[in-house]
C-alpha cells in the first residue's frame, strides 16, 4: 500500500516521519541557520532538503565534497522511498542489490561527511576532536557552532552571482573569430549548482 502524502514529506524533509527525528531535524535546521549567517550563506537555504548539505560543505570550503553529498543525499531518499514506498514484495536479488547500493552510498556519504566536517574545523579554528563531536551529537553541535559568538568562521563564503553581475553588464559584445564565425552577446547569464 502507498504511503501517504504527509509521510513520504516528511521522510524527504526530516528523513523520517517519526516524531523524535523531526524534532531532531528541526533542531540541526536551527542550528544551520546560525551557522550559515555566520558564514554569509542564505540562512533560509538550511530548510530545503539536499541543498543544506552543500551548503554546510560551501561553509567548510568544500563544495565539490558538498555537490557529491547532495547528489548521494537525494539517491539516497530516492532508494528509500522506492524500497520503502512502493509496498511491492522485490525479488531477492532487487533487494540484495538495491541494499547493496545503498550500503555504497552509506559509505561514501560517510567519507564525504567526514572530509566536510574536518573542513568546518579548520575553517572555524577548531580541533579535529570535534569531529567526532559531529558525528555523535551533530544537532547539538551545530547549534553550539551556529548561535554561540565563541565560534567564528574565518572565511565567509564568496557570492558568485554579484562578480557574474559585473561581467555580464555593460555595453553588448560582438567578437568576429576567423572567417564566417561571429558572436554577438546582449545579455548573459551564469548558473552555478544550487547557486
Amino acid at each position: 500500500m502507498f504511503k501517504s502524502f504527509i509521510t513520504v514529506l516528511a521522510e524527504i524533509m526530516f528523513g523520517s516521519a517519526a516524531l523524535w527525528r523531526i524534532i531532531v531535524s528541526c533542531i540541526r535546521i536551527f542550528g544551520l541557520w546560525g551557522l550559515f549567517s555566520k558564514c554569509g550563506v542564505k540562512p533560509w537555504k538550511a530548510l530545503i532538503p539536499f541543498v543544506r548539505e552543500y551548503n554546510l560543505a560551501l561553509c567548510a570550503d568544500h563544495e565539490m565534497e558538498g555537490r557529491a553529498l547532495a547528489v548521494i543525499s537525494v539517491l539516497n531518499a530516492v532508494d528509500n522511498l522506492v524500497v520503502d514506498g512502493i509496498g511491492v514484495q522485490f525479488p531477492t536479488f532487487l533487494v540484495l542489490l538495491l541494499g547493496s547500493i545503498s550500503i555504497a552510498m552509506l559509505v561514501v556519504g560517510l567519507v564525504y561527511t567526514v572530509r566536510i566536517s574536518v573542513g568546518l574545523c579548520e575553517i572555524f579554528c577548531r580541533k579535529k576532536k570535534w569531529v567526532w563531536m559531529w558525528f555523535l551529537l551533530e544537532s547539538i553541535t551545530v547549534v553550539v557552532w551556529g548561535w554561540s559568538k565563541k565560534f567564528q568562521p574565518s572565511m565567509q563564503v564568496e557570492d558568485m552571482r554579484e562578480d557574474a553581475l559585473k561581467v555580464g553588464k555593460g555595453a553588448a559584445a560582438e567578437a568576429e573569430i576567423g572567417e564566417g564565425l561571429s558572436v554577438n552577446l546582449s545579455e548573459r547569464t551564469v548558473t552555478e549548482f544550487f547557486r
